[in-house]
């Protein structure tokens, strides 16, 4: 298989192991077809890269994961979230890829504005490539 980006490959890889959650799993742009709650979208993934000498690169690759939840679900929604937090600590070999987890944070908002009242968690993930 030919060698792809870090964001191509961390996405892939974060699709498939949120995917075993028993959650459904979108992209942040799919995210306003009909689905039930709880559910994970995930945004692009951004990367920097920059030189550490005349031949070699680092990245710091980061990641946006959204939680969705009914707000009367709480401990449903924890549950998840510490799942979510568990595999991204966890998260080091891709592909083509090593990468180790720098920091998590997280946002959690209450949002009323649907019929439901929900629990929304944005974790930011940021990793560097070693």
């Amino acid at each position: 298989m030919a060698k792809q980006s870090i964001k191509y490959e961390l996405f892939n890889y974060l699709y498939k192991v949120f995917s075993e959650l028993g959650v459904p799993v979108v992209r942040v742009v799919d995210q306003y077809t009909e689905l039930g709650y709880p559910f994970i979208a995930i945004e692009e993934i951004q990367d920097l890269v920059s030189v550490q000498s005349f031949d070699n690169y680092g990245g710091e690759p980061k990641a946006r994961v959204h939680l969705w939840s009914d707000a009367d679900d709480l401990q449903t929604h924890d549950r998840l979230y510490i799942q979510i937090q568990d595999i991204l600590m966890k998260t080091e070999q891709l592909p083509s890829y090593h990468v180790s987890l720098v920091n998590i944070n997280t946002n959690d908002i209450n949002d009323d504005t649907t019929n439901t009242n929900l629990q929304h968690s944005i974790i930011d993930a940021e990793f560097q490539t070693l």
